[in-house]
């Protein structure tokens, strides 16, 4: 009886390792698509910000003045990839367009910006 009950710890004991080693191998590999996803992301955005700023750079070629807010140029404020809107800020000298990234926090490293 006793060697019965320890073939079936032995055996649940085995079988829990291979599950928790193959959920951990599952976890990762969905990780690792999302980072694909996102740097795909990220790249597509910046092209897109890119696009974003000489929209806006036009309009202050012909009218000598940027525009008060995003609203303005695209009848919307475009968001980034991650749903947020996009932060359009004007300076005297230019402006800056930013997404505040995956983290969702500004001024962190993975922010994306383009300033003109």
């Amino acid at each position: 009886m006793r060697g019965l009950l320890l073939v079936i710890i032995i055996v649940l004991g085995v079988y829990l390792a291979l599950t928790a080693f193959q959920t951990k191998r599952v976890v990762k590999s969905t990780q690792e698509g999302i980072s694909r996803v996102t740097q795909t992301q990220i790249v597509a955005f910046k092209a897109d910000l890119n696009t974003y700023a000489a929209e806006i750079a036009a309009r202050y070629t012909s009218t000598g003045e940027f525009p008060e807010t995003l609203r303005e140029v695209f009848g919307r404020t475009p968001k980034d990839p991650w749903g947020r809107s996009i932060i359009y800020r004007k300076y005297e000298d230019g402006f800056e367009l930013r997404s505040v990234g995956p983290d969702g926090i500004e001024d962190t490293s993975d922010d994306i910006v383009v300033r003109r």
